[in-house]
């Protein structure tokens, strides 16, 4: 309560002297005192009350024997009469001269709702303009300020929509205080990110109770003109720090969108997103139509698909996933456009290239986490004309130790697409290294590769630039079941040489089932040198100054008293087929009695064509020097590469 404060520092009589045994009565504002009394007490708690009329003595109201102050909590009118009850002074309220209910009335207004809009504000710094309190709150919208509230398991939907729709109407920010707010499935959110921008305060989630009925949790379109016209997208992150939460279970996920962005008619670009999980959807995100310089900036996209439009239309350009994670499954599909990534994660997850999409990414981590084997390619270049320009990559390989290399490899080009494809700018291995791979790229697609580290393999389970590659040998895993492609050539005097395919003995990992079997036997002995008792060979593809790459792995069984010899070349040869020049790879040899029982060693190439080169022919040579019996090399996963 306040004090009841006198008109004047002491009562006076109508003679001007201190009012001495005078009567004073309290009562409701405009009103007889007497008749219309209040109850005023001699403590601020109201707990003592004052029996009227109070009497004075020389001027001051007494409480037994001490001049006291009184105590009433609003206003009222006061009645003073000398002893002869003759009025001295009366007023119709306490508001016309006391302090404290003018102070207690302004108390009372600022804490109104329009209390903010009576006081002033001004930022320090020249130039600044005064403002009220209530202008300068209500820069910014706060979700707390319709009801809001985070962790609470109740739907706060309908309280964020409020807000949202209140932020877009005066082209103001709309900030979350941290915590996680549940949406019911009948609230979606339309951002224009012209007239407005999420902002998390502390970690923020909205974490839906179950499918939106729209099908679409967030939508972020452009209204009314093209968003490259609205400078703030182009600085300002629309979306930052709210997470966009479906199902919390991988293996049920909403049947929905978790982010749309545009409505394949208004132009919705120059925007980012920053610091966003979304999780939880079947389609975690989704592009449209007239759709471009879209940044994503430190988000993860998990569980489900990535979706860009099916047809070509006017979108694309210059889309951007800036130290972005794509994990736990995610497969996001690239129709078209203009892709760039800069760092960032792919983690047992996938990107597949369509059409004449070009994907550029510096600096990407390719993992397979939890995983000792790879269920699809990290890059699966599908489109004839898609490019995938990596800069170096790296690989984080978890099954080292297992002893089986993986053999679905982390890139796949289709073998349609023979101009673009795959690019290689270098590449890096953290763990496991080259022997934990098969083949780093299948399909036998255009792969360019701009990387000496990878040029100089090691021989370690085969590891190889690309299987089925510009170039390739035909059948060189041998799969028809016949000799198919192969050119034979026999020049053994003293017995027998045959080629023939089976399935005896296949090299483990192959992602085949057969293998070639060469055997010569020596029925006499003779002067042959057992140099080429059988020869196969093909012919590859090749020009000046390109690097070819032959592999191929050998299991020898050498039984009797027959030793085994293998001698490999590789013929360079002009366009009319004249021999330019001949690299001999290496000359093998074992003893009598050798058996390699299940295990295939490598044997490998990698040279630069010379001058003049149109093709390479390709020959593998098995005999026999001495001895007579029969000496068995079996050939698996013949695989060359020219890399340009």
């Amino acid at each position: 309560m306040l004090p009841v404060e006198q008109p004047f520092k002491t009562y006076t009589g109508l003679d001007g002297k201190p009012l001495d045994s005078g009567y004073v009565y309290f009562g409701q504002p405009n009103q007889d005192p007497i008749t219309k009394p209040v109850t005023v007490f001699w403590d601020a708690a109201g707990t003592l009350p004052a029996a009227q009329p109070l009497r004075t003595v020389n001027g001051y109201i007494m409480n037994a024997g001490t001049p006291a102050n009184l105590f009433f909590d609003g206003a009222y009118s006061e009645l003073v009469q000398d002893k002869k009850r003759q009025q001295v002074f009366y007023a119709r309220t306490s508001d016309e001269f006391s302090i404290a209910t003018a102070v207690r009335n302004f108390i009372l207004l600022i804490a109104a709702a329009a209390g903010s809009a009576l006081m002033g504000f001004i930022q320090a710094g020249a130039g600044a303009i005064a403002r009220t309190v209530q202008d300068e709150l209500r820069d910014v919208v706060r979700v707390s300020q319709f009801g809001a509230k985070p962790d609470t398991g109740t739907d706060q939907g309908p309280k964020i929509a409020a807000a949202h729709a209140y932020a877009m109407s005066i082209n103001a920010d709309l900030e979350f205080p941290g915590g996680v707010y549940t949406i019911g499935p009948g609230t979606s959110f339309t951002i224009d990110p012209q007239k407005t921008r999420w902002v998390a305060k502390g970690p923020v989630g909205l974490r839906w109770s179950a499918v939106p009925t729209s099908g679409v949790a967030v939508t972020i379109v452009a209204g009314e003109v093209a968003a490259y016209e609205t400078v703030r997208t182009m600085v300002d992150a629309i979306l930052s720090g709210i997470d966009i939460l479906g199902s919390p279970s991988s293996g049920a996920l909403f049947n929905a969108t978790g982010l749309r962005i545009g409505d394949g008619t208004h132009q919705t670009n120059c925007l980012s997103i920053e610091h966003v999980t979304i999780s939880g959807w079947t389609n975690v995100l989704d592009y449209t139509n007239n759709v471009w310089w879209i940044c994503m900036r430190n988000c993860r996209l998990l569980w489900g698909t990535i979706t860009t439009p099916a047809a070509s239309g006017n979108w694309g350009e210059s889309n951007s996933f800036d130290d972005c994670v794509l994990a736990d499954g995610v497969v996001m599909t690239l129709n078209y456009g203009e892709w760039k990534f800069y760092s960032g994660s792919l983690d047992n997850g996938q990107v597949i290239l369509k059409n004449n999409a070009y994907m550029n990414w510096h600096g990407p981590h390719f993992e397979n986490p939890g995983q000792t084997t790879l269920a699809k390619p990290f890059i699966d270049i599908q489109g004839v004309e898609a490019t995938c320009h990596l800069i170096s990559p790296q690989m984080v390989i978890n099954n080292a130790g297992s002893g089986t290399p993986i053999t679905t490899s982390p890139f796949n080009v289709t073998a349609a697409n023979t101009n673009n494809g795959l690019i290689l700018d270098g590449i890096q291995y953290t763990q496991g290294g080259y022997a934990q791979w098969y083949s780093l790229v299948s399909g036998g697609g255009r792969v360019t590769v701009r990387a000496p580290q990878i040029l100089a393999l090691s021989n370690a389970n085969y590891q190889v630039i690309a299987e089925n590659a510009r170039g390739q040998l035909r059948n060189g895993g041998f799969e028809t079941g016949d000799m198919s492609g192969w050119t034979i050539t026999v020049n053994n005097a003293n017995g027998t040489s045959t080629a023939t395919v089976g399935s005896a003995r296949v090299r483990p990992g192959s992602t085949g089932t057969k293998s070639c079997l060469l055997t010569v036997t020596k029925t006499q002995l003779g002067t042959n040198s057992g140099y080429g008792d059988i020869t196969i060979e093909q012919k590859a593809a090749i020009t000046a100054g390109e690097r070819l790459m032959w592999r191929f792995a050998y299991n020898r069984q050498y039984t009797g008293g027959v030793p085994g010899s293998i001698d490999c070349y590789v013929l360079w040869q002009d366009a009319d087929g004249n021999q330019i020049s001949s690299t001999r790879i290496g000359y093998l040899s074992a003893p009598a009695g050798t058996d390699d029982g299940a295990v295939f060693s490598p044997y490998s190439f990698n040279g630069i064509a010379p001058g003049g080169t149109t093709r390479a022919r390709l020959q593998i040579q098995f005999g026999s020097a001495t001895g007579i019996g029969t000496a068995n090399l079996t050939i698996d996963d013949v695989i060359v590469n020219v890399v340009a």
